[in-house]
């Protein structure tokens, strides 16, 4: 697949300057940050959840978890984390599991964890397993331009 088609148009017309890297497939933010041998702090994650009105995405650096509870409270909705069988019908031009942080793109309401502007370079999932968009920070700022910024993620619990 490469890149998703509404991806790659959004892209295109924000005539923001972006590679592509091509990785070994991987199944999960670590492992995609492995294969293609990035820093997970430098790697958006897009994590969906739902509420009873619907989904909304928040994006949070690779090596942070969504704190819910924060989410919660901006969104004003009680959360889950969304399934992966709602998020593959939400993303129909992305394979499960390799969506892009841009949900905006995709209907969904898109918040931006403040540890994102921390990096000089942010990667993201182009809607495939084997393959991460690279973009410098103004670059990505200038993507996400329309979407709420705010402290939503937290350090993953260690055992």
């Amino acid at each position: 697949m490469s890149i998703a088609p509404t991806l790659r148009h959004y892209l295109h017309d924000a005539g923001v300057d972006y590679d592509l890297i091509q990785h070994a497939h991987s199944h999960s933010t670590p492992e995609t940050a492995r294969t293609a041998h990035l820093s997970r702090s430098n790697l958006a994650k897009a994590v969906v959840v739902h509420h009873i009105d619907g989904f909304a995405m928040s994006v949070v650096p690779g090596d942070r978890n969504v704190n819910l509870s924060a989410l919660q409270d901006i969104l004003h909705y009680r959360l889950r984390l969304a399934r992966e069988s709602e998020i593959e019908s939400l993303f129909p031009d992305c394979e499960a599991g390799a969506i892009p942080p841009m949900g905006f793109l995709y209907g969904l309401k898109t918040i931006v964890d403040h540890d994102l502007s921390d990096v000089s370079e942010v990667f993201f999932e182009a809607g495939d397993h084997e393959t991460v968009v690279r973009v410098s920070h103004p670059g990505f700022e200038h993507l996400m331009q329309d979407t709420e910024h705010a402290p939503v993620s937290c350090t993953p619990y260690q055992h």
